[in-house]
């Protein structure tokens, strides 16, 4: 497992998300993503709450906030449009209320749905470590598929025109 460390730039785009509003995100009627959750905490005053922002990613790679999904079921299926650069941010919220304290970590990454795959993110809390694996398969494949690298939005390339 590895912790979680992208949040400053992330942290920036939730911020500017924010300014027009959480908004609950519209999912695209083809659901091709799929998100497991689980976030357990041992102390009895501390919660976690994990959701995840969609921005879309423009041809300049500038975003456009799309919404949030709250994660708080353990398997939750939305759809994110094909052939469309998006940015899926992974937020955990840690709150311990007998200490006064909270923080979140995020983790995010750029993707672009192909036709005719599926994605499945694995998002897990547990004894402090923030974790969360994306993979993809084929269309109507039962193989567990493979493993997508994280690529930060620093990675974006504007698209030739």
């Amino acid at each position: 497992m590895r912790q979680l460390t992208r949040g400053v730039t992330v942290a920036a785009l939730i911020l500017l998300g924010g300014c027009s509003g959480i908004s609950a995100y519209r999912s695209a009627p083809d659901h091709n993503l799929t998100v497991h959750t689980q976030a357990h905490t041992a102390a009895f005053f501390t919660r976690v709450s994990t959701a995840l922002d969609i921005y879309s990613v423009d041809a300049d790679c500038k975003l456009r906030y799309q919404g949030t999904l709250q994660l708080n079921r353990s398997t939750v299926a939305l759809g994110v449009p094909v052939r469309q650069r998006s940015l899926l941010v992974f937020r955990f919220d840690r709150a311990a209320y007998l200490a006064g304290t909270s923080a979140e970590i995020t983790d995010a990454t750029l993707l672009t749905p192909k036709f005719r795959e599926r994605y499945t993110a694995d998002v897990r809390y547990a004894h402090g470590i923030y974790d969360v694996h994306l993979f993809a398969r084929r269309w109507g494949n039962r193989a567990p598929g493979w493993r997508l690298p994280f690529l930060p939005l620093k990675d974006c390339r504007p698209l030739k025109r």
